[in-house]
């Protein structure tokens, strides 16, 4: 029985492009976030952001070598762990982690075996030659360990400010022939409290630079951008929305299932085909829910779909 994959999260890098089912939409969105410009990625919880940001960064790792664009995923899920009472905490925790993420994407991508003094204000000490846990990495989790003392003091003199920051990614591109940087934020702006996402867009709308690229995925109406950023001047903002009356929607939607269908279920979508297209109209576009409501219902037979129109969507 198929177990089907209902998150990003759960999906190793490496097999993201195997699951991956390409629109015309999703090609545009994901060309945008392969180039320099700053992009905000808007669309509703479920609809394939993180997928996207994963996807790009697939492509950027397998062109690596010719187009010399090294992408860097980092993620923001502990940030309501941060309590040391500092008011600046958080753009210090963002910048630590960022350095962090940029370190280890050298090193995965084997750059790191000669040392250059460019790593060290992207370490907060030495230049880093290995994975061994950096300055700036501790003072991220000690940040992250606030919650257990509220109001603890963290030492952040080793963190650089932004313009620092990008000096040195300045340095590092040039000394590993390397491009540009391309960021890719996700579980960003829609977990933080709105004075949080005001921080967090400015350092986004900051870190601009020809050697490196930020991208976003956010929430629509529930995003805070603050009084320095706009999305008119400072990035492009795009929309994913997976539209059920456009012409391929329901093949689209077949094939983003049967990417992890073993036989019995491929079987059964082409059995009762009718059925799943219920299901593939009843999530108005949502891939994740496709998943999992076709995972309560692996056989599809008319009344476990039925069950799950009325149980799932009115009660769950």
């Amino acid at each position: 029985m198929t177990s089907l994959i209902i998150r990003t999260e759960d999906i190793k890098p490496e097999f993201i492009l195997d699951l991956y089912v390409e629109t015309s939409q999703d090609k545009k969105i994901v060309e945008l976030l392969k180039s320099s410009t700053p992009i905000i990625m808007e669309g509703s919880r479920g609809t394939g952001k993180s997928f996207l940001l994963r996807v790009a960064e697939a492509h950027l790792m397998r062109e690596f070598e010719n187009e010399r664009i090294l992408p860097v995923y980092v993620t923001f899920v502990k940030s309501s762990l941060l309590q040391s009472g500092d008011p600046n905490q958080f753009l210090y925790w963002m910048v630590a982690r960022l350095c962090s993420r940029i370190i280890r994407a050298l090193y995965q991508f084997g750059l790191l075996a000669r040392p250059s003094s460019s790593l060290s204000l992207l370490t907060g000490g030495k230049p880093a030659l290995d994975l061994k846990e950096t300055a700036l990495e501790k003072v991220a989790k000690e940040y992250e360990e606030t919650y257990k003392r509220p109001g603890s003091y963290v030492d952040k003199s080793v963190i650089p400010s932004v313009e620092d920051l990008k000096d040195a990614v300045e340095d590092v591109c040039s000394d590993y022939s390397i491009d540009r940087f391309a960021i890719f934020f996700d579980e960003a702006a829609h977990i933080f409290r709105p004075e949080q996402q005001r921080q967090f867009f400015t350092l986004f709308r900051d870190l601009r630079s020809p050697y490196m690229s930020c991208n976003a995925a956010v929430y629509p109406g529930v995003t805070f951008y603050g009084q320095t950023f706009q999305t008119t001047h400072d990035a492009r903002l795009v929309s994913l929305v997976r539209d059920p009356l456009e012409a391929g929607y329901l093949k689209g939607m077949r094939e983003i299932v049967q990417k992890q269908a073993d036989s019995d279920l491929a079987g059964a979508i082409e059995r009762h085909r009718e059925n799943f297209h219920a299901l593939a109209y009843a999530v108005s576009g949502n891939p994740r829910l496709l998943l999992k409501t076709v995972d309560m219902a692996p056989h599809l037979r008319a009344a476990d779909v039925k069950k799950i129109l009325k149980e799932f969507y009115r009660t769950d």
